[in-house]
């Protein structure tokens, strides 16, 4: 049954997801990198490297503002979420934890 002409809320959800489609697609690939890796590394996934798959695919679709704000376009979305997920955690929470020492120490934190 096609969506009600009329139901705002719908064309809503819909414009959303084809504005923010780049991102979504490279949140889920990122995810699948994780998984890949994890995969042809040890041949066993674990809980672990699900929880690490989902946390790079959060990130990769949360990092359209600052992409943008960067001036990256949407075209390069993919592209930074295979990156993103081949990295993994691994590589970005030693960057995420100096980054947030960094800003706690410059307001006056320990």
């Amino acid at each position: 049954m096609p969506p009600d002409p009329h139901d705002h809320k719908t064309w809503e959800l819909a414009l959303w997801l084809q504005v923010n489609a780049p991102w979504l697609v490279a949140g889920i690939v990122a995810i699948f990198m994780v998984l890949l890796r994890a995969y042809l590394d040890r041949v066993k996934l674990t809980k672990k490297d699900v929880a690490e798959a989902m946390i790079c695919g959060a990130f990769v679709m949360t990092s359209r503002p600052v992409m943008a704000s960067m001036g990256i376009s949407d075209d390069w979305a993919i592209f930074i979420g295979v990156v993103t997920g081949f990295l993994g955690v691994r590589f970005f929470r030693p960057a995420v934890e100096a980054m947030a020492r960094h800003v706690l120490n410059s307001r006056g934190g320990k």
